[in-house]
């Protein structure tokens, strides 16, 4: 008879080790990854060439663009308005 210190697989006594916990192969059904907004900075810089001011209504025709354009998830957040604000005024010629 084998000793316990020799065989791995002794089922008799305390000294057994459960078996470690198998990994789970991606099965493609996981959660996705929150994808990180970016700035439109094609739109935003061809909205600038030959601007060099602007008022609230040119603003506010800015956002409905954008909107329409496929930058709705950017342009509803209050943090997203305000990073297209910062961009503007920091490439304003």
């Amino acid at each position: 008879m084998p000793s316990p210190r020799t065989s791995s697989r002794s089922t008799t006594g305390s000294n057994t080790k459960a078996p470690a916990p198998r990994k789970l192969l991606p099965t493609g059904k996981e959660p996705k990854k929150e994808k990180k907004l970016t700035l439109p900075v094609n739109e935003l810089n061809a909205w600038l060439k030959d601007r060099h001011h602007w008022n609230h209504d040119d603003w506010l025709k800015l956002l409905a663009n954008l909107e329409n354009n496929g930058h709705k998830d950017f342009v509803s957040t209050e943090e997203g308005r305000h990073e297209i604000g910062r961009y503007l005024e920091k490439h304003r010629h």
